[in-house]
């Protein structure tokens, strides 16, 4: 699978990466975003028993593993994350990463929120599209949307 790389040039670009993740108890969504905001990557850990990385749109990965914690170190490894946010929700004890630091979000209604966006990104909706939405109901699983909800809260909380 070919991936995009991205240079940067200076090392205080590169510490303010973020990796937000919203975690589950077999799932955790996450997006890596750059010095400005902008994401980078986003997408969804399922924890499974093969090792597969899938590209689902431009920026969209669905990522198979037995250990959660490898693949959230390898994503930190990748992109020279420094700083860690996640949801301050009971599952996020279950990960465990060393050598970023580690910030705690307040992940009230997050899923709610998710949902929205996820829709919002969908603007061009098919027949049936437009019944789920109206029943609140997703099609696909959304917690990288969850994650970007922590992320937004994060970046208000800083300013």
């Amino acid at each position: 699978m070919q991936r995009e790389v991205i240079f940067l040039s200076t090392e205080s670009i590169l510490n303010k990466r973020l990796l937000a993740i919203d975690v589950g108890t077999y799932k955790v969504g996450y997006v890596v975003s750059d010095a400005d905001g902008r994401v980078i990557e986003h997408g969804i850990i399922y924890k499974r028993g093969k090792e597969r990385r899938e590209k689902r749109g431009e920026k969209r990965f669905f990522i198979e593993t037995k250990d959660i914690n490898k693949a959230i170190m390898s994503i930190i490894e990748m992109y020279g994350i420094k700083k860690l946010i996640v949801g301050n929700g009971t599952s996020n004890k279950m990960v465990s990463v060393s050598g970023v630091e580690v910030e705690q979000v307040n992940e009230y209604n997050s899923t709610q929120e998710a949902k929205v966006l996820f829709w919002k990104e969908r603007r061009k909706m098919k027949p049936l599209q437009l019944i789920w939405k109206l029943f609140s109901v997703v099609p696909e699983d959304y917690d990288d949307y969850a994650a970007m909800i922590i992320l937004e809260r994060y970046k208000e909380r800083m300013r």
